[in-house]
């Protein structure tokens, strides 16, 4: 019987294409000198979206989220990386809001008896910052970072972890993530269940695809019913 949900935050908890709206005006004030002349809000957003999803998808980071946008052609004076990193380190957060359906289905799994658990990749202060501003992150029974571990995901120890501090083992426990190799393969990976938030919907061919997966954070009660189901 499942006993404990965990969740990634980035793209699971929160639309990153909307933190670059959100963030727009900021960035083009800021790198106003720097951005190649001519481009349109419009263009702009979409090759800003763009850059972030690839990089992300890649589970490059901010390093690669940069790369692509130098390849789609943003900048006429790219900043270093630390400068990027400075800016968004001092903007994103707050340009972060979570998905309509998120506090919701927080609600609802509380109600229904589940331990809630946060496992994300990243900095602590920045990553902690990011789920406050989402309003759920007095929701989680347990929040573990990648720099707070020193270890990210996929790498068991931090699934290991969080199954300790929620009290459960790992057959008790599904995974909510929308990056296949951190989040989906690393829960298999310790031996929890899976359920692939299709954020960019495109599957790695190298892995095995999950048995579930959501397009929305909604969805989720009732694949938790069909996993307990099978286990009976």
């Amino acid at each position: 019987m499942i006993k404990a949900v965990l969740f990634d935050l980035d793209c699971t908890l929160y639309d990153r294409d909307d933190v670059y709206v959100n963030l727009l005006a900021t960035f083009k004030r800021f790198y106003a000198d720097r951005l190649t002349r001519g481009m349109d809000d419009e263009t702009l957003l979409r090759l800003l979206c763009r850059a972030d999803r690839v990089g992300s998808y890649l589970n490059r980071g901010w390093p690669g989220i940069l790369e692509k946008q130098i390849e789609a052609g943003i900048w006429q004076d790219p900043p270093t990386g630390d400068e990027l990193l400075d800016f968004i380190h001092a903007h994103f957060a707050d340009a972060v809001r979570p998905w309509p359906d998120a506090a919701p289905l927080m609600d609802t799994l509380k109600r229904q008896g589940y331990k809630l658990g946060l496992v994300t990749n990243g900095p602590e202060d920045f990553q902690t910052l990011k789920a406050k501003k989402t309003g759920l992150y007095d929701c989680f029974d347990c929040v573990l970072t990648s720099g707070a571990e020193g270890r990210a995901k996929p790498h068991p120890q931090i699934f290991a972890h969080a199954l300790a501090l929620l009290g459960c083992n790992a057959e008790e426990a599904v995974f909510v993530g929308d990056s296949p190799v951190a989040d989906v393969c690393g829960a298999r990976g310790v031996g929890m269940h899976a359920i692939w938030m299709r954020y960019y919907d495109l599957w790695p061919a190298p892995y095995a695809k999950p048995a579930y997966s959501v397009a929305r954070l909604s969805e989720v009660p009732a694949i938790l019913k069909k996993i307990d189901r099978k286990g009976r």
